[in-house]
């Protein structure tokens, strides 16, 4: 106010949706609003998305926009491949300024838009990628860094992780219905993508718990088809022993195999057979767990037991999903899931720092590098001498290393976001 501007507050609406009052305005006169943000793009499968909200129908206003106009620089380390236009909803001008960059420029004139405008654009890289940012407003207080590593489109057979993985499925009674019909279409679909050096077995369970096989397969013709009948055969029972499921899935796994492993775990609901207590189930999967065996659980419904679900992968180095049946495609949902961990490409994976002290890293553990994913790492930084990061792992017992440019800035008012990511990581953890 003593400068002469005019103060404004955004109030959050809805997700999403904010909205900011704005002072009198003098006659023939304007009032320029101006709003900056940063964001981190999802890349899922070698594509990222951009969505600038430009849809007015949610909001108030009535009459049509006088004019609209962008100018969207694109730029990454991959090379750009290829921009999906069939997402353009109006004329746009794309200008390839070379391999790695892209200028999208579009101008428009009294019109209400009705849909937002999204840039979907494709990557393809052979190697590692990664992207360090980092931002320090105090001279006499720790940075933040932001640190966003994306492995390689483009790769080997040689290059994937061999797996050994057991798929477990609640076939209770409340599964029953359209809600196995979907699972089961989503597990045919995890048979199919395996790959040709993996073996796996698949679990159902309600009060008892029930094999395919009795121990691991080779993936080969002969054991797909059985596997794909033995799915369409599952028919919902009576309880959930959530226990004895997840204790009989560790049992396949030998501690003498150099190969990833993983139990992808699907309930509906609470235990309700068997041993029920939550800590003790967490506590009798880990005693089990003596072969780094990852815990990927998938929740669908409404009446889950978040707390052991989120509890079980946490502890076992996996992820969790959670589909809410009425709302959402199970069998599509399972699908994506299944996607970004079907493919290793870097196993056990550890950053190492030199030249610089990092602390309160997140994730406190890092999650194996899948194709078509992205891992991002944050933390706090000080006493910057000659940084240098390396982000190791191990491919079928082989192991990788990879060099990771690392500039810490010494004081910049930059990329500020970075301390707010930051912080949502710590207290997500």
């Amino acid at each position: 106010v003593a400068e002469s501007v005019m103060p404004a507050m955004a109030v959050q609406q809805k997700n999403g949706v904010f909205e900011t009052a704005i002072g009198s305005i003098a006659p023939k006169s304007n009032a320029a609003v101006i709003l900056e943000y940063c964001e981190i793009l999802p890349y899922q499968n070698g594509k990222v998305a951009y969505v600038l909200p430009l849809s007015m129908q949610d909001y108030k206003q009535s009459r049509n926009v006088d004019s609209i106009s962008a100018i969207i620089e694109i730029k990454d380390e991959k090379s750009i491949v290829g921009v999906d236009s069939s997402l353009f909803t109006f004329p746009v001008n794309v200008d390839r300024v070379n391999e790695n960059q892209l200028d999208i420029v579009f101008e428009l004139a009294n019109l209400r838009p009705e849909r937002n405008f999204v840039v979907s654009y494709e990557l393809k890289a052979d190697r590692m990628v990664s992207n360090l940012i980092t931002t320090r407003p105090a001279e006499n207080e720790d940075g933040y860094f932001l640190l966003i590593v994306s492995p390689q489109e483009v790769f080997a057979e040689k290059d994937v992780a061999k797996r050994d993985i057991v798929f477990v499925v609640d076939v209770s009674g409340s599964m029953a219905g359209e809600k196995l019909r979907q699972t089961k279409k989503a597990f045919e679909f995890f048979i199919k993508r395996l790959n040709s050096d993996d073996r796996f077995n698949i679990l159902s369970f309600d009060n008892n718990v029930y094999s395919f096989n009795p121990g691991l397969l080779p993936f080969n013709e002969t054991n797909r088809e059985s596997a794909l009948n033995y799915i369409q055969k599952l028919r919902a029972g009576s309880t959930t022993n959530i226990n004895q499921a997840l204790l009989d899935a560790l049992g396949n796994f030998s501690p003498d195999e150099k190969r990833t492993k993983a139990v992808i775990f699907l309930t509906d609901g609470e235990p309700c057979g068997g041993v029920t207590n939550i800590n003790q189930i967490c506590q009798n999967i880990n005693n089990a767990n003596t072969n780094d065996i990852r815990l990927f659980c998938v929740g669908v419904g409404r009446r889950l037991n978040t707390t052991l679900l989120n509890k079980l992968a946490l502890e076992n180095r996996g992820e969790t999903l959670f589909i809410d049946e009425s709302k959402s495609e199970i069998d599509s949902e399972l699908m994506a899931f299944y996607k970004g961990i079907s493919t290793p490409l870097l196993v056990d994976p550890v950053l190492e720092w030199e030249g610089i002290k990092v602390t309160e890293v997140y994730p406190k553990t890092l999650p194996n590098i899948y194709h078509g994913t992205q891992i991002v790492v944050s933390g706090r930084y000080s006493d910057i001498q000659t940084p240098r990061i390396v982000l190791k792992g191990d491919i079928n017992s082989a192991k990788q290393s990879y060099l990771i440019s690392a500039q810490f800035k010494e004081k910049s008012d930059d990329n500020l976001f970075v301390s707010r990511y930051w912080g949502k990581a710590k207290a997500d953890y």
